[in-house]
């Protein structure tokens, strides 16, 4: 599993700072377990998306997380 997702899954758990993270650290299906883990945990992150994502993909995460992901373009 990556190192990254691991990180993100304990801030999640532990921490109640704000957390951003960039599409590009990630490939679509970390990111799909990140979106359902804000709904596990309750959770709001911020997603920066990068040219690694489609507007299908996106509108997918933001359904999977059940509208948990703030939405941040470079």
């Amino acid at each position: 599993m990556n190192r990254n997702y691991q990180t993100i899954t304990s801030l999640l758990q532990k921490s109640r700072r704000d957390i951003e993270i960039q599409s590009m650290d990630f490939g679509f299906e970390t990111l799909m377990l990140i979106a359902h883990d804000l709904c596990k945990y309750d959770r709001v992150i911020t997603l920066v998306v990068g040219n690694n994502i489609s507007c299908m993909q996106l509108d997918l995460l933001i359904q999977a997380s059940e509208d948990r992901l703030n939405i941040k373009f470079p």
